[in-house]
């Protein structure tokens, strides 16, 4: 049982993020308050971490924060996260070893590839 803890007001987002429902993962919640919700993420309910739904944004609705890392961005880059990866470097290394070095995991592969998804360049114009 690995169990997580999501503030109720970004529950919604979070099913929608794994491109679920709530029925669907009902089986996972382990408990639900107005405050938060409590989720085993081993439940067979819950979705797989990889299965993450990420539709583009339009270029005309990034935030602030990706516009400004697209601007910086270099011919090979995809998407702002192969940017960011790529501005990071050698401390984005030094930070990945350091987590997993004591065992917490720094999500950096998935969070370049969500941030790919949702701000490619392609859509940027």
């Amino acid at each position: 049982m690995n169990l997580v803890t999501i503030p109720e007001f970004v529950f919604p987002a979070t099913l929608k993020r794994f491109g679920v429902t709530e029925d669907e993962v009902r089986e996972a919640i382990i408990e639900r308050t107005y405050f938060h919700v409590v989720i085993d993420t081993d439940s067979d309910a819950w979705p797989d971490r990889e299965v993450i739904v990420a539709e583009p944004v339009p270029a005309a609705e990034w935030p602030a924060w990706a516009l400004s890392v697209a601007d910086m961005r270099d011919v090979p880059d995809a998407g702002v996260g192969d940017t960011v990866h790529r501005m990071l470097g050698e401390l984005g290394v030094i930070a990945k070893a350091t987590l997993k070095s004591i065992g917490v995991p720094c999500g950096c592969d998935k969070r370049q590839t969500l941030w790919n998804a949702r701000y490619p360049y392609n859509s940027a114009g």
